[in-house]
């Protein structure tokens, strides 16, 4: 009726081969399977990928160890995408009258990240529990020092049976 007629797309053959010709770059990341369906091949570092990444790790550890930095920090570079890391540590060391220079450090990658437009993933970094900072708080404790109940239920007083 007034609308564009559509046209069916070409069904892919019956028995499509496993792999189909060399596509350039293409086929360095994608095959097909049995029935002709394109999926991404494994990541496979090179040599020179594992070479670049310990040499990555050996500097974040320097990093970390130079400027006095908490554990977490150093998970939260190793977790980052390479060239993000080394924009990072590229800015140098941390002040030495710096007060707090793992917050230096994390507002470094954020800031990166945030340039980047990656999304703010601080949480995906670090998921093992944390060690308690020597800048941090005491945990807070309620006014009254007791638990407070929030279920319903009797007053909270129990008779005896």
């Amino acid at each position: 009726s007034g609308g564009a007629a559509l046209v069916p797309m070409p069904e892919a053959p019956e028995h499509a081969p496993a792999v189909e010709q060399p596509k350039g770059d293409m086929d360095k990341y994608w095959s097909r399977d049995s029935q002709g369906r394109p999926f991404r091949l494994p990541f496979k570092p090179t040599e020179q990928d594992l070479q670049r990444a310990r040499t990555l790790d050996r500097r974040i550890a320097d990093f970390v160890r130079d400027n006095g930095l908490e554990d977490r920090v150093g998970r939260i570079m190793q977790n980052m995408l390479p060239d993000d890391v080394e924009k990072v540590l590229d800015e140098g060391t941390v002040p030495r009258n710096c007060s707090n220079p793992n917050a230096v450090v994390v507002a470094r990658v954020r800031r990166v990240e945030k340039a980047m437009q990656r999304p703010n993933a601080m949480k995906r970094y670090d998921r093992r529990q944390r060690s308690p900072s020597p800048y941090s708080p005491p945990p807070r404790r309620s006014r009254s020092g007791r638990r407070h109940n929030h279920g319903g239920g009797g007053g909270g007083h129990r008779r005896a049976p």
